[in-house]
């Protein structure tokens, strides 16, 4: 998957959302939870911005794909665990980045 790539150029954000939206997709379906990737499309507006806003936050264009692939390597290497972990570090990092700019914009 191409994704380190898409984050080189701050003018790709557009097919860096794109791609992790397939990265998500590809993630939901080979995990088999087409009902709960339905559920995220379905909020997908709101996480769409809000991930719009983490992937071009300073920094992120290396720590985004590092947590990606360390995802896909703990899931190729059979390792629940340190797939979930991987996961639950990725999410919980683009939450406290997202929840900084929610917070710097309500108090400007």
């Amino acid at each position: 998957f191409p994704y380190t790539t898409l984050f080189r150029s701050k003018d790709q954000h557009k097919n860096v959302l794109d791609a992790t939206t397939r990265f998500y997709d590809i993630m939901f379906q080979i995990g088999g939870k087409a009902v709960a990737w339905d559920l995220v499309q379905r909020l997908n507006g709101r996480i769409s911005r809000l991930r719009a806003m983490t992937i071009a936050s300073a920094g992120r264009s290396a720590t985004g794909p590092a947590q990606m692939h360390k995802i896909v390597e703990a899931i190729a290497g059979h390792d629940a665990e340190a797939a979930a972990r991987a996961c639950r570090e990725h999410v919980e990092r683009a939450a406290g980045i997202a929840k900084a700019m929610l917070n710097s914009t309500k108090t400007v």
